[in-house]
């Protein structure tokens, strides 16, 4: 009897917990499909409600107001970001550090490009949280990367120079590419090649990476 009861209980909280990740994933949702077609300053959290279809009151039974939500969705975007490079870099069995730089990139590429309508509509200046926050994480990893090959790369300059100048570099090639209708592929392959480029540039002291600028 009190193990059908134990059994009983661990099967609403299941349900329980499934019910709230399921709200919390509705309401983060509706903010991310809001962003695509505006900034995030002038989305209210009745209009978050209303495209979750969900209550105000449940809404505040999770969370204080809409910047709180918004916190959720870029650790949810950061540790997407964590797991895709750590799954490339499974393949790097060398630990070669120019592939390392390499999936970096494609990390930046894909998640920037998965949420192309939302950073097509904002910018550094005009959105004071999203984008700006998902720059920052990425100059971080970057120069968590920079710190994690420096012996072997020897870079000319401090990590954090490095990757604010990798990163914004990236961060407005993307946006000509866009611009100019180039493919996600295209994209992906122009960053390796310019990647290869700067690493046997100046930039960095090590010579001799042999990687082709077409991998």
């Amino acid at each position: 009897m009190c193990s059908a009861l134990f059994a009983e209980g661990a099967f609403m909280k299941e349900t329980e917990d499934r019910r709230i990740q399921r709200t919390r994933r509705s309401l983060k949702e509706a903010i991310v499909k809001l962003m695509e077609k505006k900034s995030f300053e002038k989305i209210t959290v009745k209009e978050i409600c209303e495209e979750a279809l969900t209550s105000r009151i449940t809404f505040y039974n999770y969370y204080s107001d809409k910047y709180a939500l918004l916190d959720e969705v870029i650790e949810d975007l950061n540790k997407e970001l964590e797991e895709r490079f750590r799954q490339l870099q499974k393949n790097n069995t060398d630990d070669d550090p120019v592939l390392g730089y390499q999936n970096l990139a494609d990390c930046f590429l894909s998640i920037r490009y998965a949420y192309d309508a939302i950073f097509s509509n904002v910018s550094m200046e005009s959105n004071t949280i999203l984008v700006p926050a998902y720059y920052r994480f990425m100059i971080d990893r970057t120069a968590d990367l920079v710190r994690a090959y420096a012996d072997r790369l020897r870079p000319a300059y401090p990590p954090e120079q490095i990757s604010t100048f990798l990163v914004g570099g990236m961060y407005s090639y993307v946006i000509y590419a866009r611009k100019h209708g180039v493919s996600f592929e295209d994209m992906r392959r122009q960053v390796h090649g310019m990647m290869v480029d700067l690493i046997g540039s100046n930039m960095y002291t090590a010579v001799g990476t042999g990687r082709d600028k077409d991998e």
